[in-house]
């Protein structure tokens, strides 16, 4: 099993490159700026098709290194450069046949028709059990997030992405679909959940149910704290019991009875260096067990990020 998941660039935007080098340079952008960032996360390089420099455009019929260097270096040498770096990082495949073959993209009722070397070998990866998990492309805006590709008769999953606004969701999908073990998702959990700090002490073992059961979640509390807990907090000004109301995961704080006793506030203290926080929040995984206690950002932690303090089936309150 992967320990991240595995990135494939999707090259189909170079069958298609425009003759005008400003639109060429505009079509490339995106899938650019995507590749690098992703090729200082785990999981990196990118895999690319070997001989991408010599891939032909259905529309000037030129080789891209000539379209690169002749025409793009005489509008944006700035922009040639970052793509042969880009390009260098990535780590070459060997295309299975040498004419791409069609693809179908999907991720919800959005679709798109390419003509790709990267979609087939993710298919080819995929069904022979490994992860190359996410598709870089950066052609369709709207076809970003959990999808299919299908070649064929073949489907596979595979987490599309057109944005690094999205990484942190496919890593939050690899977790899901690609680790077992709660070791293999603390190896990857900063990258998924990125405004999240986990205390050392947090473990899957102290829920009611085991890791696969429980992980789809987890994940999905650990996002809305990621993503949605502190833009709640600002929004109500800090009201627990507004944001409570208006939260898309039940969460909640201790009742004063227990916030009271130093007996049952032990069970939430956690320590980062001297600095304890209090974990009396909590996300409700189901309405009888399983709670992820967490504090709100402390600057003496980790300022802006959410504190994970303790994994628990139900902890004591008399």
């Amino acid at each position: 099993m992967a320990d991240a998941p595995r990135f494939c660039v999707d090259e189909s935007v170079l069958f298609a490159l425009s003759p005008d080098p400003n639109e060429a340079i505009a079509a490339l952008e995106p899938l650019l700026q995507l590749g690098e960032v992703v090729v200082n996360h785990r999981g990196g390089p990118p895999e690319v098709v070997q001989g991408v420099y010599a891939i032909q455009s259905n529309i000037s019929g030129r080789p891209f290194v000539d379209v690169l260097y002749q025409d793009l270096l005489e509008v944006d040498r700035d922009f040639v450069r970052r793509i042969g770096v880009f390009l260098d990082r990535c780590a070459p495949f060997a295309a299975e046949r040498d004419d791409p073959i069609v693809a179908i993209v999907a991720v919800g009722a959005i679709n798109s028709t390419v003509t790709s070397h990267a979609c087939e070998r993710l298919v080819s990866e995929r069904t022979t059990g490994n992860h190359y998990y996410v598709l870089l492309q950066g052609s369709v805006p709207d076809l970003s997030g959990n999808g299919t590709i299908t070649l064929g008769d073949q489907t596979v999953n595979a987490f599309v992405l057109h944005s690094a606004e999205n990484l942190a969701k496919a890593y939050r999908q690899f977790v899901i679909d690609g680790t077992a073990t709660e070791a293999e998702f603390f190896h990857i959990c900063e990258e998924a959940f990125p405004s999240l700090i986990f205390h050392r002490s947090v473990t899957f073992k102290r829920f009611s149910k085991n890791y696969a059961t429980l992980i789809a979640d987890v994940v999905d509390h650990l996002a809305f704290l990621n993503d949605e807990f502190v833009a709640l907090g600002i929004a109500e000004r800090w009201d627990i019991y507004r944001m409570v109301s208006k939260a898309r995961i039940p969460f909640s704080e201790e009742t004063g009875n227990t916030r009271k006793k130093e007996k049952l506030v032990k069970y939430r203290r956690v320590a980062f260096g001297e600095t304890r926080v209090e974990c009396t929040l909590h996300t409700k995984i189901s309405r009888q067990s399983d709670r992820i206690h967490f504090h709100a950002p402390d600057n003496k932690v980790a300022p802006g990020k959410v504190i994970i303090g303790v994994f628990a089936e139900h902890l004591p309150t008399k």
